[in-house]
Order: structure tokens, then sequence, then C-alpha cells
């Protein structure tokens, strides 16, 4: 296979609830790789389809959506779309299967456009990316490489989507928002537009396939959905874009691609949450890039830019590269240090929102807007119920409140929406609700 050379970087990234296999391999863009920062312009050509003329991959599979009324409706409403193989035949997964993806409609007059870029993890060789067995099994950083969920979960006990998604609680964020889904089955932190064939190492099962090629499209795949999406969704009143994790890098490295997609949007937020960059000097400069180019100064374009972390991030600290790795104390320093640097740097574009705990991501958990808590490996509210989620109310506003905010806001910042941070001084083991 012909792989495509990026000048961006290679970006090594940790998702929602991915178990660790080790420091050395997961956690965050890798910067360290070659020792420069990801071009983020590199991105903004929309408008042009960039895989047109590339040869179709061997071996993959037509794609047949699968938007029967009782699966859409499994879906919470979710419709699923198929990357288009004659403009981007390049998108697929790193399993080399077709890359799917999904969006809803809001109900009624649609008040803005919600892209959500999924987390997942990530891999680099033979282990990570496949496991011991080949298979997925033990050592895999990544949390698939086949595209297994074109939309967002459902909660068996409500049968409905949460978090972001929710269309139902009272407190919902996003219910009259278009919602634009972007699944996350790439394993290069969305950045990349190559291939790459594994070989088995000594310490694999005897049993394992000798090799493995496995298919870092991000790029295309994040390109084939904004294609289809700036013609499907021409405007919106606003833009809102969301990061998750490993998604939270990968949708700050598209946000000039996405600012150029659609250009009569005068409103755009990007929210990126459980993913600030520790140890990454690679991301911090894409970000400084990033804020640079998006700060509405000198006639460019104005972005308003949150990031959302827990202090004690278990996922991030478990990630980080050395000296970091698992140390809490030097990873809390660190988050603290560099939001406070990017506040300075962009003081109207730019803030933070740091919440006592060790949990990773709120997007897709019914958390977000009521207490709940874990029962066994799923979730169920805490009764009577308690809204807002008390663990997410500091200074006296809720979270949700102040995503409302900064999503439904225009303009550059203001003393209204502050930096919010708790003592950086006091570390925490708390994550849910007991």
């Amino acid at each position: 296979m012909r792989a495509i050379a990026l000048s961006a970087l290679v970006f090594l990234l940790v998702g929602c609830g991915t178990p660790a296999a080790g420091p050395a391999d997961a956690g965050g863009p890798a910067a360290e790789a070659d020792g420069g920062a990801p071009d983020a312009g590199e991105t903004s050509d929309a408008g042009a389809s960039v895989d047109a003329g590339l040869p179709l991959d061997a071996g993959v599979t037509t794609c047949t959506e699968r938007n029967a009324a009782a699966e859409v409706a499994a879906r919470d409403g979710f419709i699923e779309v198929c990357a288009e193989p004659a403009r981007h035949p390049r998108a697929v997964c790193g399993d080399g299967t077709p890359y799917r993806f999904s969006y809803r409609r809001a109900a009624g007059t649609s008040a803005g456009l919600l892209i959500y870029f999924r987390g997942g993890g990530n891999c680099t060789d033979y282990v990570t990316c496949w496991g011991l067995d080949g298979l997925g099994g033990m050592g895999r950083t990544v949390g698939t490489l086949s595209n297994t969920r074109s939309a967002p979960e459902v909660l068996p006990t409500l049968r409905r989507t949460f978090g972001l998604f929710d269309r139902v609680d009272p407190t919902a964020l996003f219910a009259d928002f278009d919602v634009l889904y972007v699944p996350y089955c790439s394993g290069d932190g969305g950045l990349q537009s190559t291939e790459q064939t594994f070989t088995k190492p000594p310490t694999a099962s005897p049993s394992a396939p000798a090799q493995k090629l496995t298919y870092f499209r991000g790029l295309d795949n994040r390109r084939a959905l904004l294609d289809w999406a700036r013609t499907v969704f021409p405007t919106a009143p606003r833009l809102v874009v969301w990061g998750s994790s490993a998604g939270s890098y990968s949708s700050l490295g598209a946000m000039p691609e996405i600012a150029d997609a659609w250009p009569s949007i005068a409103d755009v937020t990007w929210w990126g949450e459980g993913g600030v960059g520790v140890g990454r000097d690679g991301f911090g400069a894409m970000a400084t890039d990033v804020l640079t180019r998006l700060d509405g100064k000198a006639g460019r374009r104005l972005v308003r830019f949150v990031q959302f972390t827990y202090t004690s991030d278990a996922e991030q600290i478990q990630f980080a590269p050395p000296p970091f790795f698992g140390s809490e104390p030097m990873v809390r320093a660190e988050l603290r240090r560099l939001l406070e640097a990017r506040a300075l740097t962009a003081p109207d574009t730019f803030r933070f929102v740091a919440v006592p705990g060790a949990c990773h991501t709120l997007a897709l958990q019914p958390a977000l807007y009521q207490a709940f808590q874990r029962a066994g490996s799923s979730w169920q509210p805490v009764v009577p119920a308690v809204r807002p989620n008390p663990e997410l109310v500091f200074d006296g506003v809720s979270l949700v409140a102040l995503i409302r905010q900064a999503s439904r806001g225009s303009g550059p910042f203001d003393a209204s929406f502050p930096n919010r941070a708790p003592d950086w001084a006091l570390a925490s083991t708390r994550c849910e609700l007991p």
C-alpha cells in the first residue's frame, strides 16, 4: 500500500476508559517523535476533496447504511452515514473496514450544530494495536480499530442517549441542536493518512497472525465526514465542537479546517475534556498555534475555547510520559501550569474549568445533569433526584450552566465567564458519588 506522509505530528492518545498497557506508548500526543509541532493549518483546505484520484484500498468491503426504522429508533434517532467511497476511498478504520458516522436533526428549529469527536485510545505497534493474540487481547491500548459504534450509546435502563446527547432531561444542553457524531476507529488521534504493516513480536501468542496491516486514516475519515457535513448542514446559528479524551486532541487540530468549512457561522465554541496534554510539548505548540489562528485579531476568525479537566484525572496520570507518569502531584501541578499559561496567552478567547476529582470525561455520562451512581457496570440515578450534580457545582455555578453560557455566547470572553479552578494544592481521589 502507498503511504501518504503528513507533516502533521503523530498523536498518541488515551481514550475514555481505555486500560493502560504502560507509560511509554499511550496518553497524549507524541510530540517527541520528531520534535515539531503539528501543522494545524495543513487541514484547512475545506472545499476540495483531498482523496480525489486516489485508488480505492484493496479489500475494502461495501458499506451499507443501517437505517431501518427499528435501527434508528434503537440509536435514539441517529441516522448512519457511510463515507462516500468515490470521493473518499481512503476513509477506513484501522482494520480496513469502511468508515461510518451518524447525525441527528433537532426536533424543531435548530439552535445550532454540535460536532462531537469521540475518544478511544491510541496504538503504535503490533501489540498496542492488536494485542498479544493479534485479535485485541492483552496489551492493546486502543478501544477499537473497527467501526463497531457509529452512534452514541443508549442507556439501557432509560432507552435513550444521555450526557451531551440527552433530549429528555429538563436541563439538557443540546436538545435543540443538530448533532454530528464523529466515531474514532483509527488509533492515530485522527491526524494521520498512512498505513503500516506490523510484524508479530516474539512476546505475542504463537497463534497470532504473523503480520497485521493497520490503516492509520484518521485524517481521511475526518475530511470525508466534514465534506459530507458542510453540504447537509450548510449553515447554523452557532457551531459547538466538543472533543472527549483523544477526541479533544483531534478536534482541536481540526478547528482550522472546521472554521473554514462553515465561514458564515459567527458563533463558534470548542470544548475539550480529559486531554490537556501534560508532558506533550508538541500538543502545547499545536494548541498555541490554533489559539493564535482563531483569536479574532487582525482579521482572523474568532473561536471561543474552553478546556475541562479533573484535577486528579486518573487517565491523564496513568498515560502521562515520564517524569509525570503515575505521579498525581506532578500531573496536577502541570495541569495547572498549562491551563494558566494558555489563559494568559489568550485571555479573550480561552477559558479553563477544573473540577476536583479523579474522573476523566463527562460527555457520555448521565451524571452530567444530575447525580448518578454506578451499579455494577451500569448507571442508576441517585434517589431522590439531585440536580444539578453536586460534584459538578463549584463557586455556586454548575458545570451545565457554564457549558450553556459558553456555547450560547458570542464574541470574546469577558469577566462574566472567569476561569474556574479549585484549590490546586489539594489532591483528590473522588470520582463518582459513593
